[in-house]
């Protein structure tokens, strides 16, 4: 009986231990709001960013601005459903950050203008 209730202390207690070294918010609190902020942030860390697209580098890859700084996205054909946005078209940027060998880019998850119908020329 005493073989038991050991086992099954244990089969209890393992688990909560490990649970308790688990921190899900660890990078992952607060979205990053600023470009600035991004390019100093750990990998996969989450932004919102709201600015513009200024330039289109290559297939995927474009260069975004805040005005705290320039930053690379890389934007699916998939996420853009639509969205048609130009250098002059303030939009949102919701992903995550990605720090490779070619230093810092934002993975897009999705894009949409902000503001005034008028103001997505």
């Amino acid at each position: 009986m005493n073989k038991i209730t050991i086992l099954m202390a244990v089969f209890i207690a393992v688990p909560l231990a490990a649970m308790a070294q688990f921190n899900s918010s660890e990078g992952r609190g607060v979205p990053v709001d600023k470009v600035a902020d991004a390019l100093k942030a750990p990998d996969e860390t989450a932004v919102v960013l709201t600015g513009n697209i200024v330039e289109r580098i290559r297939s995927e890859t474009y260069r975004f601005s805040d005005g705290t700084g320039e930053i690379r996205l890389d934007i699916g054909e998939e996420i853009w459903a639509g969205v048609a946005a130009g250098p002059q078209t303030q939009v949102r940027i919701v992903g995550e950050t990605d720090r490779g060998l070619g230093g810092m880019d934002i993975w897009v998850h999705s894009v949409e203008t902000v503001g005034s119908a008028d103001d997505a020329d």
